[in-house]
């Protein structure tokens, strides 16, 4: 059943009149209808969608879903939205059985409120530029498989849940969007996510792709400067690229961890901070800088628990780097830039590096800490260079190191190994 809206109605009220379940919703060219809302929901309601239902103060102003969410919203299969529209408020149609939605030709609407489509069974949907902004978790755990939005959109920011545990399979972000905010499409189907050539992305989310298991590639735009804490965390990505003119600033906490089919990843110059177990329990072989790299610290763990990782060139603009950061990989070698900056090897740093065979400290070194190189069982040399700034080393620094011989040091060192429990080296 079809139930067409009169252009003269501007509020459906009770309908508790109709006694069939309509499955098509379709207001006529020349509607007066305002908005579209749900008035079970309270709006006194304080998040994100503050202002939606801004206009239910004048009941000329609205179209009111209140009993039809009650009594038939499951039922209803298809809804045309008129230009006349300005806004959809907050669930407007939670849970229901929609699979179409269209918006007329020079539509109006500017904001889309929270969970307004959660958990429907649309398919596709093409939304009108004149959009600005979005409710969080619009399309949270839909049946949406693809969504288009249109070259001069201008929404900004892509809001909390939006896609989240949706069957999204594939986007192109508008150039608009500055913001990918958490957990946009968190557990979402996503294959592919592609942004154009002018994207003026900044930021991506906490968690913004956090388990798209199916997600292989993507290309990063260069205007991205942050990508936050668990952004990629358990993904199937086997690529990730970023141009040569990339904005990177920044790689938040376990951004790419058990990332297990990444293979490598080249991290671009501009970024400055690596924070904790970006890589953690990644399969990444290969982790290289780009020249010219302007990187400043690494944090812990950042590198960790990496099993196919065998070597690394850290560049010599590195200062800091954190305990564990290179623990229990299958590091074989691992050189420092000429003129490095690097002031410390922190507690645990190369903690169980079972294939580590030797190592040239950094003039720049001050300080190596409690089990630096704890079981390394396989390292036979340490160089410390004459004009070593090495001022301390840990007693417990080679804790485990049973096949150590050699430590070659401008200073006195006491160590302490499982065959020489305690000497001198010099």
């Amino acid at each position: 059943m079809t139930v067409p809206i009169p252009s003269t109605c501007v509020d459906l009220g009770n309908i508790d009149a109709l006694t069939s379940h309509p499955k098509n919703v379709i207001p006529p060219r020349h509607s007066s209808l305002r908005l579209i809302r749900s008035p079970q929901i309270d709006d006194s309601d304080s998040d994100s969608d503050s202002d939606s239902d801004s206009d239910s103060d004048s009941n000329s102003d609205f179209y009111n879903l209140s009993k039809m969410h009650q009594k038939f919203n499951q039922s209803i299969h298809l809804v045309v939205i008129p230009a006349s529209i300005l806004k959809i408020g907050q669930r407007a149609f939670h849970q229901s059985q929609l699979r179409y939605l269209i918006f007329t030709r020079n539509a109006q609407i500017h904001f889309i409120g929270t969970f307004a489509f959660q958990l429907t069974n649309l398919h596709s949907v093409v939304l009108p530029p004149s959009i600005e902004r979005l409710g969080k978790g619009i399309l949270y755990g839909s049946h949406i498989k693809s969504i288009l939005f249109q070259s001069t959109s201008k929404l900004k920011v892509i809001p909390r849940d939006t896609f989240a545990l949706s069957t999204l399979a594939s986007i192109e972000i508008p150039a608009s969007v500055e913001w990918i905010e958490g957990s946009a499409f968190f557990g979402s189907y996503l294959e592919t996510t592609t942004f154009p050539l002018n994207s003026k992305l900044q930021y991506i989310g906490e968690s913004s792709f956090f388990k798209c298991q199916r997600l292989a590639s993507i290309e990063i735009p260069p205007s991205v400067e942050r990508i936050e804490m668990g952004a990629f965390r358990e993904t199937s990505l086997e690529s990730i690229t970023f141009p040569p003119n990339s904005k990177l600033q920044s790689i938040g906490k376990q951004a790419f961890s058990h990332c297990k089919h990444l293979p490598s990843i080249e991290i671009p110059a501009s970024v400055y901070v690596i924070d904790s177990e970006v890589f953690n329990q990644s399969s990444c072989q290969s982790i290289t800088f780009a020249p010219n790299s302007q990187l400043h610290t690494i944090g812990q763990g950042a590198f960790g628990n990496c099993p196919n990782l065998r070597s690394l060139e850290i560049p010599p603009s590195v200062m800091w780097i954190g305990d564990f950061a290179f623990s229990h990989t299958s590091l074989q070698s691992i050189s420092f830039g000429l003129n490095s900056k690097v002031r410390n090897f922190p507690k645990k740093m190369f903690q169980g590096c079972l294939k580590l065979t030797s190592i040239d400290v950094p003039v720049s070194v001050e300080e190596i800490g409690e089990e630096a190189f704890g079981n390394c069982i396989r390292l036979a040399s340490v160089l410390i260079p004459a004009n070593s700034k090495l001022q301390n080393v840990d007693p417990e620094a080679f804790r485990g190191c049973s096949r150590l011989r050699s430590v070659k040091s401008p200073i006195p060192i006491k160590i302490k190994t499982d065959i020489l429990s305690s000497c001198c080296i010099s």
